[in-house]
């Protein structure tokens, strides 16, 4: 499997921008949410989850997951990329090149897909702690 990796483009930002715009504008809220706060991010995912997004909602279960990458880049300092390969042209998080990525996009859908319950609390704190140790 050949990887290769670039920097983010435009299409792909606007592809993620997209997503991001339909978690945030999901969330009925009294006051503006900051969407930079990781806690607010994950309240916000959470709160969704709960709502009961089907597990046939791939699309919307996919922008959970690019907030749940923003929180991720945010948290550990990963950059958004964009990886090449015979899946296809797909967002990913970087932590090390080829063989050192995070696709956040598919963390949630296939868990709720697969009929798991997704805490995103504990899966950002094992994702960070596989990181840490190499996994």
């Amino acid at each position: 499997m050949v990887q290769r990796i670039f920097p983010l483009d435009e299409e792909m930002s606007q592809r993620l921008s997209t997503h991001r715009d339909w978690v945030w504008d999901s969330v009925g809220a009294d006051r503006p949410l900051d969407r930079d706060d990781p806690g607010t991010a994950l309240s916000v995912i959470t709160a969704l989850l709960n709502d009961g997004i089907r597990p046939d909602e791939t699309w919307k279960l996919q922008s959970l997951g690019v907030v749940l990458g923003d929180v991720m880049s945010r948290m550990m300092s990963l950059p958004w990329v964009v990886v090449d390969d015979e899946h296809g042209h797909d967002p990913a998080l970087d932590f090390g090149g080829v063989g050192n990525l995070l696709f956040p996009l598919t963390m949630i859908s296939k868990r709720v897909e697969a009929g798991e319950n997704v805490n995103v609390y504990e899966l950002l704190s094992t994702t960070a702690q596989s990181i840490t140790r190499g996994d």
